[in-house]
């Protein structure tokens, strides 16, 4: 039995798939149970920040939140970033309405193809540099 999947994939030879967990144990009561938020025996809640899509629980508060367009919870706030289905990408709020979509990226893309990776790498490039510039200070 492990407290998180990290620990269970270092000391076994293969990997947990959080979103195929159908049962947890909550280690104050040993209480077995459907994957829930709270354990329905002590009451006490499983993480901070629960998805029950993703089976994810975290005790660090990251500004969690769920995408349904991407399908995965990711960081930083809901209010600010968007889904554009068009892109099929989460994008920071400021590009909402004057970004140029350039490519629909499927979530079964081959990625060995390396003009692929390439291009996802500039897509990721140009976003980055647009939401942290305007944390830039000029000195």
């Amino acid at each position: 039995m492990y407290t998180c999947r990290f620990c269970h994939d270092e000391q076994e030879a293969h990997t947990v798939n959080r979103k195929e967990v159908t049962e947890l144990i909550c280690v104050l009561c040993d209480t077995r149970q459907p994957v829930q938020a709270t354990c329905q025996n002590c009451h006490c809640q499983f993480g901070k920040y629960t998805c029950l899509e993703c089976n994810l629980f975290d005790d660090e508060d990251k500004n969690q939140y769920h995408c349904d367009g991407c399908g995965i919870c990711r960081v930083g706030g809901r209010d600010k970033f968007f889904h554009c289905a068009k892109c099929n990408m989460c994008l920071p709020i400021q590009l909402q309405n004057g970004h140029t979509v350039r490519i629909y990226i499927t979530p079964n893309a081959c990625l060995r193809d390396k003009s692929i990776v390439y291009i996802l790498f500039k897509i990721h490039r140009i976003i980055e540099r647009y939401y942290y510039m305007q944390f830039a200070v000029i000195i």
